[in-house]
């Protein structure tokens, strides 16, 4: 029917066609995709522009569940990438989720990368000029394990065995909040000049890069998602 299959994710399926704007004009694919495979099928919408973040290890290679896009109404979706990860300090994610509204407000977002890297660079400096609120700094991850049974401790086992020491019970599947500081994992909000910002800003800058870095290579041209 002149679709060309983008991408493909367990209930998605992406799809474009030249000159293929409006939500009418997938009604014949649905049909034809129910008839021949009796699964009922929705158009969720059509996509001003969609970007699938390559794996790190295989640059050609997206990675199944991780994109970000923007509606031809304007609306944003993202799955898998740092906004929508439990883990991710709110700083980042606002961060990330601030460079995806801003590139939706683009005719042509590859053309605002320049602009984008810029403003990046204003929050790293706030960053490092401890302008950012500690609270927006917590990282918040889910213990996977005891943490007698890390044999190098992560972070959140350093943070539980924190707590720990302290009295407190902890398990697998128990959601712990801490930051970094100068003096390793703090489980309790430190003064703003004890953070050790550099794992922050790392963590910025991966988040940026999983936006801007293959913004270069979109095209303006819908994307529908059924």
């Amino acid at each position: 029917m002149g679709f060309t299959v983008l991408h493909m994710y367990v209930d998605s399926l992406f799809v474009q066609r030249p000159e293929t704007h409006h939500p009418d004009d997938f009604a014949p694919l649905l049909a034809a995709i129910e008839q021949q495979t009796a699964i009922p099928v929705t158009l969720e919408g059509v996509y001003r522009w969609i970007a699938f973040p390559p794996a790190r290890q295989h640059p050609r290679q997206p990675v199944p569940n991780r994109y970000f896009g923007v509606f031809s109404d304007g609306r944003i979706k993202a799955r898998g990438i740092a906004l929508r990860r439990h883990d991710t300090p709110p700083f980042v994610a606002q961060v990330q989720e601030t460079l995806i509204r801003y590139l939706a407000q683009a005719e042509h977002p590859a053309l605002q990368v320049t602009a984008a890297r810029a403003w990046v660079d204003q929050q790293l400096h706030r960053l490092w000029q401890h302008r950012v609120p500690v609270d927006d700094l917590r990282v918040a991850v889910k213990l996977q394990r005891l943490p007698t049974d890390y044999v190098r401790p992560s972070p959140a086992a350093q943070a539980a065995q924190h707590l720990a020491a302290r009295g407190v019970t902890v398990h697998p599947g128990m959601r712990l909040t801490f930051w970094f500081t100068r003096g390793g994992v703090s489980v309790t909000p430190p003064p703003p000049e004890d953070l050790d910002l550099e794992p922050y800003a790392r963590w910025v800058q991966r988040a940026a890069a999983e936006v801007l870095d293959v913004m270069t290579s979109i095209e303006a041209s819908p994307f529908p998602s059924a």
